[in-house]
């Protein structure tokens, strides 16, 4: 048996677990990079790396580069559709897979409010879409999927700093950037650290056999 808490564990259930014998694991995927809100857009935006910031006002620059939120149910739909296929061939491009399901989040994704959906068009073609959610004080960068132009052009960074500042005008606290794992994915790694270099472990993994050999081989 595993247990996730993610973010909302707390000191009873961390002593439940413990008195029925099961096992803390941390793996390096289970560390995130945290963006501090409180203090407003201006002080987030003097505590990124100046690389960052170049490549940030370069976009906000560009006349062919354009970002929206995606509110209508029907067009969220259609967008998370074309998510779809722009994950999948990002997948192919870059050689990794997992066992995320588009299909299955889809109707669960784009008809709840709660989750932010921004797409960027270079010139009228759509290159980028990134989808957030968002809670009473924390909005956590969920997915995104891109197009090779999207890299070029800095379609990413414009992209995360719309839910910046999103999350800042929905009174967050923080801006979760999701997950980092530096020795297998650098360059997100890399991509993630210029705006914050707050790394915070997001959560244990609980982990339960009645058969110890197993738990071992579980963790």
């Amino acid at each position: 048996m595993l247990i996730d808490f993610e973010r909302s564990q707390c000191s009873s259930g961390t002593s439940a677990v413990l008195a029925r014998g099961f096992t803390p694991v941390v793996t390096p995927i289970r560390h995130t990079i945290d963006v501090d809100l409180t203090g407003g857009l201006r002080r987030v935006e003097q505590q990124m790396e100046p690389r960052w910031r170049k490549v940030l006002r370069r976009a906000e620059r560009t006349p062919s580069l354009s970002s929206r939120f995606v509110e209508d149910v029907e067009e969220r739909l259609a967008c998370f559709d074309a998510f779809g296929v722009l994950y999948d061939e990002l997948k192919m491009r870059r050689g990794f897979s997992n066992s995320f399901d588009c299909t299955a989040y889809r109707d669960l994704a784009a008809r709840d409010p709660r989750h932010i959906f921004v797409e960027v068009r270079d010139e009228g073609e759509l290159v980028l879409i990134r989808i957030a959610h968002l809670t009473a004080e924390r909005c956590t960068d969920f997915l995104t999927a891109s197009t090779d132009r999207a890299r070029a052009s800095g379609a990413a960074t414009l992209a995360v700093w719309r839910l910046i500042e999103r999350a800042c005008a929905e009174g967050c606290d923080v801006f979760d950037h999701g997950g980092i794992d530096p020795a297998a994915s650098r360059g997100v790694y890399e991509f993630k650290r210029g705006l914050s270099q707050n790394v915070v472990l997001s959560g244990l993994i609980w982990v339960y056999s009645p058969t110890l050999l197993l738990q071992k081989a579980a963790r």
